[in-house]
């Protein structure tokens, strides 16, 4: 299980859940219907310590939407108050902490009066076309170019999106293939801001978001490091431009 953070859907499996129960609510389906699928699809498959992370998540995304169903509720609370998901973070000591305080956040929305139903749209499916050993060009809005390799892909609910390693090279001439292939990693801030290496998730916030004209593909095939050398954090191709000022001090 891929986790990026201790938000309750910071990992893949619980935004699998958050964007399945939200999937089965638009096309027509009781919160109660929705529900009991979600529980037959899943707790079958769960390890123990993913079931904790189903009724976490199953919570969230219901108290969000109107619709927290009494036994999601009670199961969640159970959780919280045991502090059973906890014991995955033990090697983490500040994590853990902050994990604590984000289920506690959870709790108090959960027992807090429930909002009025929402409304759900059909959510627009997204999916990458680039492949592992890609490599591209991203400009940046100062006309610089910076390199980034295409280690992975991963797919969440339908969509797919690319996992990046940053090259250590920022310039307007682009290098031939060679001496991309000999490139090094680019150190950056992580999430906590604490330096170190990552490879970089990127997605859209919506379908008309990706920068499509400022990204060229400039060699295929090329070998790629695996994708689970590197913890990986997460960016939107929206705020892409001020996410690598921000934490690699590029632009």
């Amino acid at each position: 299980m891929y986790v990026s953070g201790v938000g309750i859907f910071e990992d893949n499996l619980s935004e699998d859940i958050k964007f399945d129960f939200q999937d089965l609510i638009s096309e027509g389906y009781s919160s109660e219907e929705a529900t009991e699928m979600m529980v037959n699809t899943y707790i079958s498959s769960l390890r123990k310590h993913e079931e904790n992370i189903f009724w976490l998540a199953l919570a969230a995304i219901q108290w969000e939407l109107g619709r927290l169903n009494p036994q999601v509720k009670e199961k969640a609370i159970c959780i919280i108050e045991s502090k059973s998901d906890l014991k995955r973070w033990w090697r983490e000591p500040e994590l853990k902490k902050k994990r604590e305080l984000v289920l506690e956040k959870l709790k108090k929305n959960l027992v807090s009066p429930l909002p009025e139903p929402k409304k759900v749209k059909r959510r627009v499916v997204l999916k990458t076309e680039l492949e592992i050993g890609d490599v591209i060009t991203y400009r940046l809005l100062s006309g610089q170019y910076i390199i980034l390799k295409v280690v992975g892909v991963n797919e969440y609910a339908g969509n797919a999106y690319p996992i990046l390693m940053l090259c250590d090279w920022i310039g307007r001439d682009i290098p031939d293939k060679d001496e991309i292939l000999t490139m090094e990693m680019k150190e950056g801030l992580n999430q906590y801001f604490q330096k170190g290496f990552q490879y970089i998730e990127v997605f859209p916030l919506k379908k008309k978001s990706y920068p499509k004209e400022r990204i060229r593909l400039v060699y295929k095939n090329i070998e790629v490091p695996s994708r689970d050398v590197y913890p990986i954090m997460s960016m939107a191709w929206d705020e892409f431009d001020d996410d690598i000022e921000e934490y690699y001090e590029l632009k």
